[in-house]
């Protein structure tokens, strides 16, 4: 019997119609299992969000599902590329690399084993400053909520923040007079100090470089030009862990003739190579430069530069090696963010300086002196061995009698910084 070619195209739309529909009803019902073959992308990944969210056994916010699946992207990648939680630490550094905050304008730190959040910085000049408060102050009370067990610096941190202008009310309690003291501190923008300058032997001058933000070319410029009288300089950059490297390029400018290569940053797709553009007004005076372990990515971006081309003797330890450079992405409208790493540095001879198991790393100093068995009598050491001895010790009013903190000269007893003083003054004789 011979069919109707009607029928036969009839017959094929059925099943064409049925072989379009009856995947698309399972897959409505059960979306995962179109997931066993073919490579995941954001929309399978938003499913399986939907069914965690909807049907497990506990009650989820989405937006945490989401953080999760960010986390997962980034923690196989180098240890420098993370998703940045709201209010963490590193929220807060990525936000201070602009140079100034909204608060109290302090730093803080958890008290060791004993309980309690401690004062360890207080900004000069900014609102805690003016109010009254001290370094070694405990957090007790803020706006009347108890937080005297607290160990969390982030949660306080969310506690004492607001907008300029307003006031929080903090008791403390000053152990070195064993009393509590309630303080109104008005919000205000804290410029975060990055130099400390003093002049040595009355013709070198000593820089003390904490960070590269947004403003420490600005305030390293200050401190140089406030000096015109020096023939020489120490820069000190033990414990810069490094910062942006705009800032690194723009304050070596200062030191070099213009057009001189200060780094080359290779990412996947271009090869750029940064200059300085201007002649640097101290490009003649002699220099050394002091490093040690801790000094990092900007940090060895600028000392590479000037071991490189012969600029400055480069004093202390091997650096810490790292070059690889980040970019950060705000996300949830800046409350967050990525930071991924977008390139590695060379120094102007074309050294890669970042660790490895496989080959040399960091910056080995012209005249290396292990910072570890120097007796260094700056402020920021006299802080790392008080929270160390601390952990350790159980009675902290008592510890805090025996132990007061007090400002130093960033360069007492430096034995290293005097043999590099020494040095230059032999230069400038």
């Amino acid at each position: 019997m011979k069919r109707s070619p009607y029928f036969l195209t009839l017959g094929g739309l059925v099943f064409l119609t049925a072989a379009f529909l009856i995947p698309q009803w399972i897959y409505s019902k059960n979306p995962l299992l179109f997931m066993m073959n073919g490579e995941l992308d954001s929309e399978q990944i938003s499913i399986v969000a939907d069914h965690i969210s909807k049907n497990y056994v506990e009650p989820l916010e989405r937006k945490d599902l989401m953080r999760n699946a960010v986390r997962g992207m980034t923690e196989h990648l180098d240890p420098w590329t993370m998703y940045i939680e709201p209010e963490s630490a590193e929220k807060r550094d990525i936000d201070e690399l602009k140079g100034d905050f909204v608060g109290i304008g302090v730093y803080l730190q958890p008290a060791g084993k004993t309980d309690g959040i401690v004062v360890t910085k207080v900004f000069e000049g900014g609102p805690a400053d003016k109010a009254g408060v001290r370094e070694g102050d405990v957090f007790f009370t803020v706006e009347n909520i108890d937080v005297s067990k607290n160990k969390n610096t982030s949660k306080l941190t969310k506690l004492v923040k607001g907008k300029e202008g307003t006031i929080v009310t903090i008791k403390f309690f000053r152990p070195l007079v064993s009393d509590y003291v309630t303080l109104k501190i008005t919000r205000g923008t804290v410029d975060i100090p990055s130099v400390i300058a003093e002049v040595k032997e009355g013709q070198v001058l000593y820089l003390k470089l904490n960070v590269f933000h947004a403003k420490s070319a600005q305030q390293m410029k200050q401190k140089l030009e406030e000096h015109p009288e020096v023939k020489a300089i120490v820069l000190d950059l033990r414990r810069n862990g490094g910062g942006l490297l705009g800032t690194a390029v723009e304050i070596a400018s200062y030191f070099f003739p213009k057009n001189t290569l200060v780094v080359t940053v290779e990412s996947r797709e271009k090869k750029e190579q940064k200059f300085t553009e201007k002649d640097g007004k101290w490009k003649n005076l002699p220099m050394a430069v002091l490093i040690d372990k801790y000094s990092a990515s900007a940090s060895e971006i600028l000392v590479g530069a000037l071991q490189d081309h012969k600029r400055a003797l480069v004093w202390g330890e091997k650096s810490y090696g790292k070059a690889l450079v980040q970019r950060v992405y705000p996300l949830e409208n800046g409350a967050s963010g990525l930071r991924l790493t977008t390139g590695r540095y060379r120094t102007p001879k074309g050294t890669f300086l970042h660790r490895t198991l496989e080959k040399p790393y960091g910056i080995v100093p012209d005249k290396e002196i292990a910072f570890d068995s120097i007796p260094n009598a700056s402020y920021e050491e006299i802080l790392k061995g008080y929270w160390k001895k601390l952990e350790i010790k159980k009675d902290f009013q008592e510890f805090l009698k025996e132990n007061p903190i007090h400002r130093r000269d960033p360069a007492t007893y430096d034995a290293l910084m005097n043999a590099a003083l020494e040095d230059l003054q032999q230069k400038i004789k």
